[in-house]
């Protein structure tokens, strides 16, 4: 039997009384040289309020957060918690090794350009193959919102 979860759920596995391994997602065919695992899509974020006394003091602590986040407790919480708590044997870990080694965040559902996500979601328990209609009905506004991110980013970079 296999479970396909979110990898912050995974900690939930480790009250378990059951054997259990960890996989990572199948490759597609044998034309596919790597694996592909996309990570959370619950994109947590900090914002300064716009009324802050000092927003770049806040912008720096945010910073060093993230930055110490990255190179102290990830790292600590993949060892320590992921690799030495929940994967039990020798084979996950591995495994685990394979699933983070290959993962990417996904824009297009992370910023769900034109609700195509939640459209193709609902496609599936339906059993519908309606999604050129459904892409049809908002390929315009999508183009729109998606153009408006990009000019965003840019005017961020720039």
């Amino acid at each position: 039997m296999f479970r396909q979860t979110a990898m912050y759920r995974i900690i939930q596995c480790r009250v378990m009384e059951e054997e259990f391994g960890i996989l990572p997602y199948p490759k597609y065919d044998s034309e596919q040289e790597n694996y592909a695992h996309g990570f959370s899509y619950a994109t947590p974020v900090i914002t300064i309020p716009r009324y802050s006394e000092d927003p770049e003091a806040a912008g720096a602590v945010i910073e060093a957060l993230s930055y110490y986040g990255r190179t102290i407790v990830r790292p600590e919480y993949y060892n320590r918690v992921l690799k030495g708590i929940v994967a039990r044997d020798e084979e996950s870990q591995f495994c685990l090794d394979i699933i983070f080694d290959t993962a990417y965040y996904d824009l297009g559902v992370v910023l769900d350009v034109g609700d195509l996500d939640a459209k193709l979601a609902a496609m599936v328990p339906k059993a519908t193959n309606t999604f050129a209609s459904d892409y049809a009905a908002v390929e315009e506004s999508a183009k729109t919102q998606l153009q408006k991110y990009i000019d965003n980013y840019e005017s961020i970079i720039n």
